[in-house]
């Protein structure tokens, strides 16, 4: 799916309008959490190996903010069902709200 709610104004980096990036029926909740945040920070969500400079512009690791495995557990339904969870965090200098179908990435200011 990837993200929605988005013009030219907000996919630029250093918006601080609310993105919600709708997550791929694949994606973990963890995953989608990382690629939304990359994707509005311009972060990478992994370091290139032996360069200090990408090290900088990389993501810090989710688990850092939050128990990436807490998350996928509480927000992955069994078939069939929903989850009804909605779960806010901060991660990266963003406010981060996710549920059973979305992640909702503020920027601040």
């Amino acid at each position: 799916m990837g993200l929605s709610n988005m013009n030219e104004k907000d996919s630029e980096i250093g918006s601080t309008s609310p993105i919600r990036y709708e997550r791929d029926f694949d994606e973990s909740p963890s995953e989608s959490v990382v690629i939304a945040v990359s994707n509005v920070t311009g972060k990478s969500i992994t370091p290139e190996i032996g360069s200090d400079e990408d090290e900088v512009a990389a993501l810090s690791p989710l688990y850092e903010a939050i128990d990436p495995d807490a998350l996928n557990t509480l927000l992955t339904p069994e078939p069939g069902e929903q989850t009804n969870c909605l779960m806010p965090f901060q991660y990266e200098g963003c406010s981060i709200t996710i549920d059973d179908d979305a992640v909702t990435v503020t920027p601040s200011e």
